[in-house]
């Protein structure tokens, strides 16, 4: 199941990828050769640069490439005391992730309605949507990760 939501979110962020690309190539042109404001341009590419952001970090966190700080767990040898490490940070990082998917669903109600007044399609309430379910992934993924590192048995490296 994972590899299908893992395939889901890459094509629909290689989609907001292109809409971004697309709403800053036009942002330029627009003001630079055109002269006219193109002030849609910069919401639409706000809400696409969001939803890069809110959909790649899951990705991030289910391969464990996102950029960390290893000084505790380097100098900690490969013992029980590293797994006692990466529980306390797998706690402090679900603690976040449920704090910002709860303020994420409280301002997708409470901006359901709010227009944007550059672009008319789209509300706040769906940027906001956009995050509730990027963190709902990134727990989502933050959970299959910690499985995958306590309760996978190491691969043995095979010497050549």
């Amino acid at each position: 199941m994972t590899k299908k939501i893992v395939k889901i979110v890459e094509f629909v962020n290689s989609i907001f990828i292109v809409i971004l690309a697309f709403s800053v190539f036009f942002q330029i042109l627009a003001r630079l050769v055109f002269h006219i404001p193109a002030t849609w341009s910069v919401e639409v590419g706000r809400a696409a640069f969001i939803a890069v952001v809110f959909l790649g970090t899951p990705l991030c966190l289910l391969d464990d490439s996102l950029m960390s700080i290893e000084f505790i767990k380097e100098s900690i040898d490969k013992t029980k005391a590293a797994k006692f490490v990466d529980i306390i940070c797998d706690i402090f990082i679900y603690f976040f992730e449920i704090t910002l998917a709860y303020g994420c669903y409280n301002r997708t109600i409470s901006e359901w309605g709010v227009e944007i007044p550059t672009v008319e399609f789209m509300t706040y309430g769906y940027i906001y949507l956009v995050m509730f379910i990027g963190s709902l992934l990134m727990l989502y993924c933050s959970v299959v990760r910690t499985r995958k590192r306590f309760f996978d048995a190491p691969k043995k490296e095979i010497k050549k």
